[in-house]
């Protein structure tokens, strides 16, 4: 971001999230807790004891009141990086509003507005009136095949619910429902039966559907754009990195071989807390030298216990199994 032909960093926005860093001490004495971005929008109570190591992690996070973050729980004593628990800011527009006067601040730039407050979106001229004013600041974004790689390599939701509303705007259209139209226009395009999908965001939650002979048939049409080695380089590499590195060992003859992405859904079935569904997708470059795209699905299994810990554990293991097979293919192609 430059203001006024001077390059500046701004406190970053982080995804309308707060990064809670937890670093352990000695057991029984309590762990060190810093967060960025730090900000006036948030104050941070935090009470985290180290436990002896071996021990799990057990760290929550919530908020007793506006502008306040608590966190509680517990940490191991051989943490060998911080512990990272993230805190979802409920007022992004606030938030950002908030950052940013505290960085135009810091760089000499006084504004009126009283830093914390909600944002007044209303009093926002025109568009066209903002146009005609002057540059005072801007800002170049990564190529977007930056974004692709977080959004799939670590899983990033949020990033994937902003691609609607990119797709949009580069249509010259302004709302999230006009770009889901482009993105099923997309699919449609592409040959798949309509009657095979049903999707109301991005992200995929739960009142998204598609079938795993729908999702193969995307995967190879995809396979043939000029664009695709951006998509597949964006993808986890199965036992090499993001949300597929330990799936599979490094040993293993199909790591590396592997790009896939995961889907994860915890909620619940008749009443029950389940794992409702485990996905992956994408490609293997198998032992015979050949390409191959792939989609497996588990849904509506009843987590052990009915707890989260249970569901969390088997969506663990659901995720090991599906790279499992997914090796198998590597391996075996042709069964």
């Amino acid at each position: 971001m430059t203001i006024g032909g001077t390059p500046i960093t701004p406190t970053a926005v982080n995804d309308n999230l707060i990064d809670l860093l937890i670093t352990p001490a000695t057991p029984g004495r309590q762990a060190t807790v810093d967060w960025p971005p730090k900000t006036a929008a948030f104050t941070v109570d935090s009470r985290v004891t180290t436990t002896p190591a071996g021990t799990k992690p057990a760290v929550k996070t919530d908020s007793p009141a506006a502008g306040r973050i608590r966190v509680r729980g517990s940490v191991p004593a051989d943490a060998t990086a911080p512990f990272i628990a993230t805190y979802q800011v409920p007022d992004p527009a606030a938030f950002a509003r908030t950052v940013l006067i505290e960085a135009l601040a810091r760089h000499g730039v006084s504004v009126a507005s009283p830093t914390l407050g909600a944002n007044p979106s209303s009093k926002l001229p025109p568009v066209q009136k903002v146009k005609r004013l002057p540059l005072s600041a801007s800002y170049t974004s990564p190529p977007f095949k930056e974004y692709a790689k977080l959004i799939n390599k670590v899983s990033h939701n949020l990033g994937a619910n902003l691609l609607p509303p990119l797709m949009a705007v580069h249509n010259g259209k302004r709302t999230y429902a006009d770009g889901m139209k482009t993105e099923r226009e997309f699919l449609t395009r592409a040959g798949i039966d309509r009657d095979s999908f049903d999707l109301v965001d991005a992200q995929g939650l739960t009142r998204d559907r598609v079938t795993p002979a729908a999702q193969t048939q995307l995967l190879r049409n995809l396979s043939g754009k000029n664009y695709f080695g951006v998509l597949h380089d964006s993808m986890p590499t199965m036992g090499v990195d993001g949300s597929l590195a330990g799936v599979i060992k490094p040993t293993d003859p199909a790591a590396g071989h592997i790009r896939a992405k995961t889907g994860t859904l915890i909620g619940a079935v008749n009443g029950k807390l389940a794992l409702t569904t485990k996905a992956l997708a994408g490609y293997v470059d198998a032992e015979n030298g050949r390409r191959y795209a792939f989609a497996i699905y588990v849904n509506d299994i009843l987590a052990p216990g009915n707890t989260v810990n249970g569901a969390i554990d088997l969506a663990l293991k659901a995720n090991k199994q599906l790279g499992a097979m997914a090796a198998s293919i590597y391996r075996n192609p042709n069964p």
